[in-house]
């Protein structure tokens, strides 16, 4: 069930997202809030940050304690005041910039490749959380970042997030497919699979080369490097998720964590400004 804000408060970190010891060098905070969750409740808090000056950054690394189902950064596609507040899984827009889930690690662009984060636009923190337990957790969840110089982003990225809304996983074993037309001329860099807790495999495919087909494990998902396949507007990213329902029910798309999803996020450049949803 869906729960509300329970004696917490969402911020915009003025400090660290955890202890300075801890942060990886190279890396520094960029938007965090503290929460709160009753027992056995999930729902969606979101924090408004401006950017202070033009940023170029490489890398993200996600801080998620227990309770943090998944984590999405992108840009607040309209403008308010910076701080916490609860919301919704579409107050994060589809314009987004990075997503993590249960188990994700930083993820590092390769050389001259950067997203740029322009002074004066605010970003927004979308956190995802759901308090299994029988007691109350709380946290601060966040996002931090690897930022290089201006005169070292030779290439400006972005992401691209395909996904199948029409989806339903019966009982037992099964599969779904899906597929996402590139807008541009594109140099693909990586990509972050994203499943529910029936996921079980992953396979996407641009232009004959394969992106990715590994087996899909909730409790650890990754981002994964791809050696730059080039693609040219037009082509068609396929995507494939294998699931196995162990239910008699079949299970149904949603943001919950007991519904399910097939999402394939891409990392590419050049950076078009378009939306980050993209579906065939």
């Amino acid at each position: 069930m869906r729960g509300t804000l329970a004696a917490a408060v969402l911020v915009v970190c003025a400090c660290s997202s955890e202890p300075a010891e801890s942060i990886p060098a190279g890396f520094q905070p960029l938007v965090s809030g503290d929460w709160s969750m009753p027992a056995g409740q999930e729902g969606y808090y979101c924090v408004r940050a401006t950017i202070p000056e033009d940023m170029y950054v490489r890398a993200f690394r996600p801080i998620a304690p227990l309770g943090t189902h998944h984590t999405a950064l992108g840009f607040a596609l309209s403008a308010g005041d910076d701080g916490g507040f609860a919301c919704q899984a579409s107050d994060a827009g589809f314009k987004l910039l990075f997503g993590s889930g249960v188990g994700t690690e930083a993820f590092t662009l390769p050389d001259g490749v950067a997203f740029k984060l322009p002074a004066g636009e605010q970003v927004m923190l979308n956190l995802h959380l759901y308090n299994t337990s029988d007691a109350p957790i709380s946290g601060r969840s966040g996002i931090e970042i690897e930022r290089i110089a201006k005169a070292d982003a030779l290439h400006e990225a972005e992401t691209l997030y395909a996904l199948n809304f029409d989806l339903s996983v019966p009982p037992g074993a099964s599969k779904t497919t899906g597929a996402c037309s590139i807008d541009a001329d594109s140099t693909i860099v990586g990509v972050f699979p994203h499943m529910h807790k029936l996921g079980t495999h992953m396979r996407a495919t641009a232009n004959g080369a394969v992106l990715h087909d590994l087996p899909y494990t909730f409790e650890e998902q990754l981002d994964y490097a791809v050696p730059s396949v080039q693609v040219a507007k037009g082509t068609k990213i396929e995507y494939e998720c294998s699931f196995e329902n162990p239910g008699t029910t079949t299970v149904e798309f949603g943001d919950s964590t007991d519904a399910e999803m097939c999402v394939l996020g891409v990392y590419r450049y050049p950076a078009t400004g378009t939306l980050s949803l993209c579906i065939q």
